[in-house]
This record gives C-alpha cells, structure tokens and sequence, in this order.
C-alpha cells in the first residue's frame, strides 16, 4: 500500500510521511512467489509422462540444483492445471508469503542475531536462536505448507504433489548432511557440534536424509529462514530504489546523496524496520533540513505527482 494514500494532515504532513518512506519502512508487505514453470520442466520430450517430472535436478558434478523458491511453489507449476483448479492452492501460498513477509519484519533482529552468531562460529547461540525462531514460527510450520497447499488442491493431484515436495527435500537434506562415514557434512554441522549453517546465512538439516516427521519440520525452518532471507533482500532492493529515485528527483549534490543514504541506513538499523509515526516524521526533518529551498520545492512536487 502506497504510505501516501493515507496522509490526511496536508501537503506538509504528506511529504513527511512520503519522505520516510523512503526506507521501505512505512509500508511492508512480500508478494507471493511466482512459478518457475520454464526454468523447471527441462527439454520437451513428447513421450515423457508427467509422473516422471521432478524437482530434483543435478549439475553436471552431481550438485543438487537449488530451487530460488519454495519447492511448495515450483511442484504445482509441475501438476499441469489450469488456472481455476489451482486456484485455492495459489490462495494459501499468497496468504503464506504475506505471512512470512511480516514475521520477517517482526523479528528482524533476531535473524540478524542468527547470522551473526553463524558468522562468528558461535554454534551453542546458533542453536538457541534457532530454538526461538522454531518457537515464534510454530503458526507458520504446523502444519507444514505442503500439507495446506495439498488440501486445497483436486483429490486426484494431492499425492503426486506431496510426492514432488519430499522427494526434493530429501534429497535437499541428503546433500546439507551426507554422513556417517565419509561423507559431506557441512561446516558448524553435528558431527562438528554446530547447527549446520549453509552458505546463504540458514540453518541446514542436521539430520541424515530420512523421511520422518522429526525431519520434515527441520525442513519446514530451513525452508523458512531462506524465505525470510528473501524477504529482507528484497525490501532491501526496494528501499535503494526509492532512495535512488528521491535522490535523482531533487537533483541532489553527491556529498548531500552520502548524507541522506547514511541517515536511511541509521534508521532502519535504529528502528529494526518497525518506526514509530515520531521516528518517521524524524527522519523526515533531518532529511528535509539537508535540502535547499529548490530542492524542497522539486521533493514536494515529485510527491504530488505520485
């Protein structure tokens, strides 16, 4: 939602708002993840059935090929349905993403922590802050997401469904966590006393590759930390571009552009994206107090052609 269809107070006030916005902390939301149909179906062959379809594909070294979505989202662009048999399902994957998008916003220190904690080898706090996250998380874990999408999807497609979404998170654990003997076990794992923290900053499986209950909601939170990794990447890129168009839009000199951006980096990191409409308005003055007359003038027509 656009902070400014909500200003009452003014042009003044409106601009305040408008201007605080600019870090990407007025309004919050995550969209939901879109399907990689193409990029996952491979060559077309006319005689392949489309029970041999699958979400486990392979590099060239034998590497697992990781999803850029949720594996919920890329098995039912697999199924083959239309737009009205899917739709349920692509309702609950909206209301999931929407979900996380804020549970990533609320508890945005404590994934900080984490990656900290990761960074610095601390495996004991790795694990305690995984222990919360699960804790805080449990409304979006249980039950799992491809049980709630395969409930709202035709009888007939549930199995094949939840058959794609296992088969890739088996094989997802069986790469983070190849043991006992001689095999891959990735750093800060079990063997090693740690919580297995992959390369992307989320915990991994740090059970062997079995399919069990006990394993699926490992996954569950892995699956999650990597979404909500997602999450602050993406309200990340979104705050830079408003940055970056303000910016342009007042013609600002580059010591005024280090200045403001250095202000916009303080106050999300002050505020943990979770501002006051007082720390807002704020933002607003010191940033208002870097311009000059004519730069005023140009913020306050750019926000009334908005």
């Amino acid at each position: 939602m656009n902070p400014i269809a909500n200003v009452r107070n003014g042009r003044k006030n409106g601009l305040v708002v408008w201007l605080a916005a600019l870090a990407g902390i007025a309004s919050a939301g995550a969209s939901a993840p879109q399907p990689a149909e193409d990029l996952l179906r491979g060559p077309d062959i006319k005689d392949a059935s489309e029970n041999r379809a699958s979400l486990v594909q392979r590099d060239f070294s034998g590497t697992l090929v990781r999803l850029e979505e949720r594996p919920e989202v890329a098995a039912l662009a697999l199924l083959g349905l239309g737009v009205d048999e899917r739709a349920a399902a692509d309702a609950v994957l909206e209301v999931h993403a929407t979900a996380v998008g804020v549970f990533a916003l609320e508890h945005y220190d404590l994934f900080l922590r984490l990656q900290a904690a990761r960074q610095g080898g601390a495996s004991d706090q790795a694990r305690s802050l995984l222990r919360e996250i699960n804790d805080k998380a449990r409304p979006l874990l249980l039950p799992p997401l491809a049980q709630r999408v395969a409930d709202a999807l035709p009888q007939a497609t549930r199995d094949r469904y939840l058959s794609l979404v296992r088969e890739y998170q088996r094989a997802l654990m069986a790469e983070d966590t190849v043991g006992p003997r001689g095999a891959r076990i990735r750093p800060g794992g079990p063997d090693q006393g740690g919580s297995s923290i992959d390369s992307t900053g989320s915990p991994g499986i740090s059970s062997p590759a079995r399919d069990g209950p006990l394993v699926r909601r490992r996954a569950e939170l892995n699956l999650l930390l990597r979404e909500m990794g997602r999450s602050f990447s993406t309200l990340l890129d979104e705050r830079r571009e408003n940055a970056d168009a303000f910016l342009k839009s007042i013609d600002a000199t580059p010591e005024q552009d280090n200045r403001i951006r250095g202000k916009l980096r303080e106050f999300a990191a002050e505020t943990n994206f979770k501002p006051t409409p007082g720390q807002r308005a704020t933002l607003a003055r010191e940033i208002l107090a870097e311009l000059t007359p004519e730069q005023r003038r140009k913020a306050l027509r750019v926000h009334l052609d908005r």
